[in-house]
């Protein structure tokens, strides 16, 4: 998997940021947003990639945080919160737990990301050979 990942240091004005809020809930209903929007050349060229990722291989993306409840894992992953907690339980997912509650890092998020697609390739290279045959 593709990914896109930079510490986070805010490199695009507020005022940008709001404008595109703005923008979103003035055309609320609208099949598509326009405003106007001044981006440094390295987020633009970031955003770049990020749209070309998502128009070509779906593109996931994982705040910059180090851990994430169950419930925020699922969003990331799109699955239910007591799947992610089972995946947890049977050692799919690595996490630890703090005093009753779990906790799951980034990095293996992206991992198991990363797992699940090549698991789907080999799945379908799979496929498209019993298909030929």
């Amino acid at each position: 998997m593709s990914s896109l990942s930079a510490s986070f240091e805010p490199s695009v004005p507020y005022s940008e940021i709001a404008s595109i809020r703005e923008a979103l809930q003035s055309q609320k209903g609208k099949a598509s947003v326009e405003f106007a929007l001044k981006l440094p050349r390295d987020v633009a060229e970031k955003v770049l990639s990020l749209l070309n990722l998502e128009r070509t291989s779906g593109a996931v993306i994982i705040p910059a945080k180090d851990e994430f409840t169950p419930a925020g894992a699922a969003v990331i992953l799109g699955v239910s919160r007591q799947t992610v907690v089972r995946m947890i339980t049977s050692g799919e997912i690595q996490a630890r737990k703090v005093g009753q509650h779990w906790r799951i890092g980034a990095e293996e998020l992206r991992n198991h990301i990363e797992v699940e697609q090549q698991n789907r390739k080999i799945a379908a290279d799979r496929l498209a050979m019993l298909t030929a045959e």
